[in-house]
């Protein structure tokens, strides 16, 4: 949705992630992987989150409805 951000640069780092991951993961590893990808998505949304207030606040104050 042309909504600004480095999003080639999470998802590379969320490839990373899954490519990193070995073929058999211990439950350690998958608990890591599981943190790291919560640690993602909270950038993610805190991205989406500014962006959002930041399209609200370019709204007209002077304009008032009739």
């Amino acid at each position: 949705e042309d909504i600004p951000g480095d999003w080639q640069g999470l998802y590379s780092e969320f490839r990373d992630l899954i490519e990193g991951l070995p073929r058999s993961p211990t439950t350690a590893q998958l608990e890591l992987l599981l943190d790291e990808l919560t640690g993602l998505r909270t950038n993610i949304l805190n991205q989406l989150e500014i962006q959002v207030k930041s399209t609200k606040q370019r709204g007209n104050a002077d304009y008032i409805e009739r």
